[in-house]
């Protein structure tokens, strides 16, 4: 299963550490529920978060005028 999901944090929070604690709820979520891929679409130009989605492994394509983010959950 493959369910698609979004991150959206106000620049106030940008550079806080917010990310990680969502990303960790949205992996626990999937576990419970037998997803086995979170899915998001990233700017190109949003560097910070394709950097963090390569900090996690995950597989990152493009995709029309988006770069598809899959992260595969444990």
């Amino acid at each position: 299963e493959t369910a698609e999901f979004a991150i959206t944090i106000i620049d106030h929070f940008k550079s806080q550490g917010v990310g990680r604690p969502l990303r960790a709820h949205l992996t626990e979520s999937a576990r419970e529920n037998s997803i086995r891929t979170l899915r998001g679409y990233v700017l190109p130009d949003n560097t910070i978060m394709l950097s963090f989605a390569k900090s996690l492994h995950a597989s990152i394509q493009p995709e029309e005028n988006f770069m598809r983010v899959d992260l595969t959950v444990d």
